[in-house]
């Protein structure tokens, strides 16, 4: 199983780098998400590649079009992420 750590974010907040991934709701806050971070890898949601690769690329269907520029809303794409073993 894999666990999805955070690298930083997009805009260079490194508030939540090196920690893990325990919950994320692409639906929350009308589809900006909502992300919640652990130090504990232990915690932290437990994927399979694939899972995690999927995670990471959801679409929430209450808004699935970014405004901005038209293209796919994903949320967790804001945040560099890095998989690793569980």
């Amino acid at each position: 199983m894999k666990v999805i750590r955070c690298m930083g974010h997009a805009t260079g907040d490194i508030q939540d780098e090196g920690k893990y991934l325990e919950s994320y709701d692409p639906e929350a806050h009308d589809g900006r998400g909502e992300v919640k971070w652990t130090e504990d890898k232990s915690k932290a949601m437990q994927l399979t590649i694939e899972g995690a690769y999927d995670l990471y690329n959801t679409v929430p269907s209450n808004h699935p079009i970014r405004l901005t520029d038209g293209k796919p809303n994903k949320p967790l794409t804001a945040y560099h992420i890095q998989i690793e073993e569980a």
